[in-house]
């Protein structure tokens, strides 16, 4: 009985403690509805009718529609929001996508948008909305922040152009609000330990750093001191108390903390007196932060002591109080017995989740939990468990994961008794085959990777060390500076650095020693009290002072370091502020005490930035000037060179090498720094990246590669130096981690013999481990597209190594293997072989043309059979999307021996078809060969056309929108100095594109939104400034149209013709018209082009062709880079890369004039 009364009181407690944390809201559309169509001034207002409010419009006239209530509701105070819209449509609905729209109180909109599923006639739609910070974001203050109160302001409906009329419905909207302050979630904020590190910023006092505290003692009125991690660690959630133990040992000091919010406002806690021996102050957080913008991070503390005894306090730990929601309250942990969130092979045993309850109250909770590998591949189960405040659960999955390499977790929770509020956690893992540590030296070639650990924790030191350790990585490029060697003329502090250097020797790794930058008491007299740091930090050292620091410096690790870099990214005004002849000095005197003091020593140049154009550059010639001026001085060429494998491969290829050619600079090079960010949640494209460039580096002749860097730097997704590593700021790897340590594990023995030849669009490379031979190779086309290669060979079996680490057998045939090329990388094994030799394409499929409503395409497969005897090919097309047609999916074609034969199929899009550009269609093409072990599938992508209406106005959707960071062309990632320079999301740079035609012209419009304008430069080089570049290649023309559009900063509008096809004249530019304006942040540009200059044909804008854009940014600094709608027109001219455009009814009466003579 006892027991039956505990549980119905303890039930009824929890729905009570439910209904205090969560408030139900329904919006009744009673006021009707107004829905706005793009490019009609004035909205229509639909009253209610019935059960709901019905709108009907036509769905050829855009691509979307808002909703908008007439009253803006406006919410209360949340954490978290459950958002739920009831919607009835037709059963032929064209509505694909359903979009929230909320005003947050800086007028700011943000939209939260959900695929439309359609049952029974019905959209029901929810969205789950954590208050904080959130990506999409347009208008008012611009900060990104959903600053409340926030309002309702409706719902934004994407569709598809079918039919001429339809309908939707709104039924009802249902609203839960969690927080208010009603469930209080407390965590650790601050431990004090060897983890973090504290450092005095003013005032008197000294640190002393312990494992488990920090003592502060000599505190003789204020001493402000700050933590690491306080300008990038954020918080999200209202705070309402911080608590901090400490123990008072002399003196009578108080405690004050300081907190700044989004609007950078700066927020005091009231100086809280220590009483003798152990304390714990509280911190009222709740009134401080009324009116504050979250989130919010912390300043630092202030400890603060008057009298005649100086303050001495042992601070032991800190916890910050929050407002959120239970669900959200309840915090995941990966454990996979380390620290690193790697689970190994062998050790599976160690996996398991934890959760923890953090909130101030019991509670029942389920975990809907979402396991998925690099590849997609995964598995999903739940579990349900009862917390009291602050326990631990700990779940062990049901399942392993099934394959190596970077997995991601995901876990919606929800408490019971509040289904409706669903908290989603998320973490990451690597599953590894480690491929370290390994003892000694690297054998070959330098795995090697940048870790700027020298100013963190000695905990965080130790994890870096393990995690650089684990992944195979034989070299750590830590760039220790010179003031923290020797601070004062007459003092050397080589403690730290040595700890360093033997930590990393213990674990198997060398270190990269590093010579730079000056101190401030080494630089000349007259810049050693300038006011610009960097003209003496970055400048030219006193002689005298730098022959002393290297010779005492190489001496010290002599036998302990073998390779030493002379600065870093000397070519570069950010980092060297001495004159060509000052730096290549410094080389040469590093180069004469080496071979004096340590000639085992290998002195290297700066890591130069790039060998292309940079706006950072001290001069076009630097590097050039320096190989020769420095000739002899140096052993190893330091090169870097960030940002895309494309960019990478044409400096390479293009520039860097051509110019060591011609300085006669035959010392090996080393591509010692270089990268590309994650910013933006590209962190696939990072992984891919590395394999790609270490790879090519090593085939053009370099002695290693150092990814940059181990470790993000920060949390913040719109800062590139916050996304560069291999793991996040917290040591959960990144994929590209598994990347790094597949490569370390399978090449670690390698050497390279040759490249393969597959054709440019599908680097291939053959290396040898001693055993095997090795291949990696992928498809770098751009079209997504599978080809089989075939090779001849003498291997024993083969496999096929993954992204991930992961092998898979393969099946030879008569002393023929496969290699196939995709997007993504892979490494062919050969086992136990001796020669390979490409003999021809096994399988090679393509569609020729574009996807276009009622017209037809092609997929063409070209089919080899390597063998002696005639073989039977089989395929089948399968995966048609509904609105292709396809005259037969099957075939069969005997193909006699080593020859080549080709078969089609023939498709077509129905007249419904309505494309979109970014729309890709896959097709799969299975096939066998018959006789043999090889069958498979490929995947073949069709790519859509843009459909353009003819005569159509431009009071319309845009026919391109141009605002995703995938679109964007950075040309300063190569230089942090610059990181200030890089796109921002859409504020910094977007576009909206819009195309017809109109009495015998074809006009285009951008409306560029852009934060500054500047176009200094007219004539060719306005390419330089804001300024749009505009290509097109017209059917049966030989060449390529090519336009600069400019807005100049006198006012004056701009066309500069750079190419025309064949038999096109300069003057051609005289005829097409430009109109310009530029209005807040938004420039436009309108260009009229006669149809008669061009010579476009009726039949040809029915037909379609290719056309491109890209729109130049300068924000008074330089260029900075572009946004495209695709390549083909920044980095290379490549029509082929272009979307293809049609227009989609007749185009009217006009003449096409004859190419004119030039």
């Amino acid at each position: 009985m006892k027991t039956r009364i505990f549980l119905s009181l303890f039930l009824l407690f929890q729905l009570i403690a439910a209904s205090a944390a969560a408030e139900r809201i329904w919006l009744s559309p009673d006021r009707g509805l107004y829905l706005h169509i793009p490019g009609q001034k004035e909205p229509i207002l639909f009253p209610r009718s019935g059960d709901g409010v019905a709108v009907t419009w036509n769905p050829q006239e855009s691509k979307y529609i808002s909703l908008s209530f007439p009253e803006k509701r406006k919410l209360p105070e949340f954490t978290r929001l459950s958002v739920t819209a009831r919607f009835r449509v037709p059963a032929d609905t064209p509505v694909r996508k359903v979009s929230l729209r909320l005003l947050d109180s800086g007028n700011e909109n943000f939209q939260f948008s959900r695929p439309a599923v359609v049952r029974d006639g019905l959209i029901e739609t929810v969205w789950e909305i954590s208050a904080g910070s959130q990506p999409h974001g347009w208008g008012g203050d611009g900060n990104k922040m959903l600053d409340q109160p926030a309002r309702v302001y409706g719902f934004s409906i994407d569709h598809a152009r079918q039919g001429n009329r339809t309908s939707l419905e709104l039924l009802s909207v249902e609203i839960g609000v969690a927080g208010g302050g009603t469930v209080s979630a407390e965590r650790p904020f601050h431990t004090f330990n060897s983890d973090e590190i504290h450092r005095r910023r003013s005032g008197t006092g000294e640190l002393h750093p312990g494992s488990e505290a920090l003592l502060v003692t000599g505190i003789v009125g204020e001493c402000f001191v700050t933590e690491r991690r306080n300008p990038v660690r954020t918080f999200h959630a209202k705070p309402r108390k911080l608590k901090v133990t400490a123990e008072l040992l002399a003196g009578n000091p108080r405690l004050r903390w300081s907190f700044r919010d989004a609007g950078n406002r700066l927020l005091k806690t009231p100086a809280l007196p220590l009483k003798p021996g152990k304390n714990t102050l509280e911190f009222d957080l709740d009134s401080l932060f009324a009116g504050a913008r979250l989130p919010f991070r912390a300043e630092g503390f202030t400890l603060s002591c008057d009298g005649d005894t100086p303050g001495a306090v042992l601070l032991t730990g800190a916890t910050l109080v929050t407002a959120e929601p239970p669900s959200e309250a309840l915090d995941l942990e990966i454990v996979t017995g380390n620290a690193l969130h790697v689970l190994k092979r062998g050790e599976e045993n160690a996996f398991k989740l934890k959760f923890t309850n953090r909130s101030n109250r019991s509670g029942e909770f389920t975990a809907d939990l979402e396991f998925r590998d690099f590849f997609g591949n995964g598995f999903r189960e739940r579990a349900t468990f009862q917390l009291e405040a602050g326990e631990t659960a700990g779940h062990t999955p049901r399942r392993l994961p099934g394959s190596f390499g970077h997995w991601e977790v995901a876990a919606d929770i929800t408490e019971h008794g509040a289904p409706e509020f669903r908290s989603r956690k998320t973490g990451n893992f690597a599953y590894l085959d480690p491929a370290g540590p390994t003892p000694g030296r690297a054998p070959g070639f330098l795995f090697g990777i940048c870790n700027n650990s020298a100013s963190w924790s000695p905990g965080e030191q130790q994890k870096g060390i393990e995690a650089a350790a684990l992944c195979g990585a034989k070299i750590v490029r830590n760039t220790f500076e010179w003031q923290r060697l020797q601070p004062a003329p007459d003092r050397w502090n080589f403690a730290p650095v040595d700890s360093l250097i033997d930590r990393h020797l213990a674990a198997g790794i060398e270190l990269q020693g590093f010579f730079g930058f000056t101190p401030r008491w080494a630089a000349p007299p007259e810049r050693r009290n300038a006011s610009d740091w960097k003209s003496w930090n970055r400048g030219a050292p006193d002689p005298g002072a730098w022959r002393n620091y290297v010779r005492t410096v190489l001496s010290r690790y002599r036998g302990k370091i073998r390779y030493w870099e002379v600065w870093n990214e000397p070519d570069l005004s950010g980092f060297n502020r001495m004159s060509l002849e000052e730096y290549a000095a410094l080389l040469k005197t590093a180069g004469e005490i080496a071979r004096q003091n340590a000639p085992e020593a290998v002195v290297m140049t700066g890591g130069f930035a790039t060998a292309t154009g940079h706006t950072g550059l001290k001069s076009p010639t630097f590097q050039r000037d320096c190989l020769k001026l420095a000739r002899g001085a140096f052993q190893l060429h330091a090169y870097h060179q960030h940002g895309s494998f494309d960019r990478f491969r044409n400096a390479v290829d293009g520039k860097f090498l051509p110019m060591r050619r011609e300085t006669g600079t035959d010392v090996p090079w080393y591509a010692n720094e270089t990268a590309v960010s994650s910013m933006n949640g590209t962190e696939r494209n990072q992984a891919l990246t590395l394999f790609k460039k270490l790879i090519f580096a090593w085939a053009r002749g370099a002695v290693g590669y150092n990814w940059y860097n181990l470790r993000n730097d920060g949390f913040d997704p719109m800062n590139a130096e916050h996304n560069y590593g291999m793991m996040s700021f917290d040591f959960q790897p990144k994929p590209v981690y598994s990347v790094f340590n597949m490569l370390a594990g399978t090449f670690r023995e390698a050497r390279f013999l040759r490249p393969l030849e597959t054709g440019d669009d599908f680097p291939a490379f053959v290396f040898a481990d001693g055993k095997n031979l090795l291949i990696p190779a992928w498809n770098e086309s751009g079209s997504g597209s599978t080809l089989s290669v075939v090779l001849r060979t003498d291997a024993a079996a083969a496999s096929v190594i993954d992204l991930m680490g992961n092998e898979i057998p393969q099946e030879t045939e008569q002393g023929v293997a496969l290699l196939s090329l995709t997007p993504m990388p892979a490494t062919l094994k050969l086992k136990g072989a001796s020669r390979v030799e490409p003999a021809g394409r096994l399988l090679e499929a393509a569609a020729s043309g574009a996807a276009a409503p009622g017209r037809s395409f092609r997929v063409i497969c070209r089919l080899f059979n390597p063998f002696d005897r005639e073989r039977e090919f089989r395929l089948k097309l399968e995966n048609l999307p509904e609105e292709f047609r396809v005259s037969g999916n099957a075939r069969r074609l005997t193909v006699p021996p080593n020859r080549t034969e080709t078969v089609e199929f023939e498709l077509s899009a129905l007249p419904g078809f309505k494309p979109e550009y970014g729309h890709t269609c896959q097709l799969r093409l299975a096939y066998e060969l018959h006789g043999t072990p090889w069958r498979g599938s490929l995947d073949i992508p069709v790519n859509s056309a843009v459909v353009i209406p003819a005569r159509a106005d431009f009071d319309r959707a845009p026919d391109f929108r141009l605002r995703d960071i995938s679109l964007v062309v950075s040309l300063t990632a190569a230089d942090p100095a610059l990181a200030h320079r890089l796109w921002r999301g859409p504020d910094d740079l977007s576009a909206e594109l819009f195309l017809k035609l109109d009495g015998g012209e074809l006009r285009i419009r951008a409306l560029v939104t852009d934060d500054r304008h500047v176009q200094p430069f007219t004539g060719f080089s306005v390419w330089k400034g804001d300024n749009i570049q505009l290509a097109f290649q017209l059917p049966g023309q030989r060449g390529c149209w090519e336009l600069g559009l400019s807005r100049l900063d006198t006012g004056r509008s701009e066309v500069f013709l750079y190419q025309a096809p064949d038999g096109f004249a300069p003057e051609a530019a005289q005829e097409m018209k430009l109109v310009t304006t530029r209005k807040e942040n938004v420039t436009g540009y309108e260009l009229a082009i006669p149809l008669k200059t061009v010579a476009l044909t009726p039949a040809a804008a029915r037909q379609g062709f290719r056309f491109n854009l890209l729109i130049n940014d300068n924000d008074g600094e330089g260029r900075d880079g572009w946004i495209h709608i695709a390549p083909g027109i920044g980095e290379n001219k490549n029509p082929e890369r272009f979307p293809f455009i049609l227009f989609e009814q007749e185009v009217g009466n006009f003449a096409a004039a004859p190419p004119r003579n030039p």
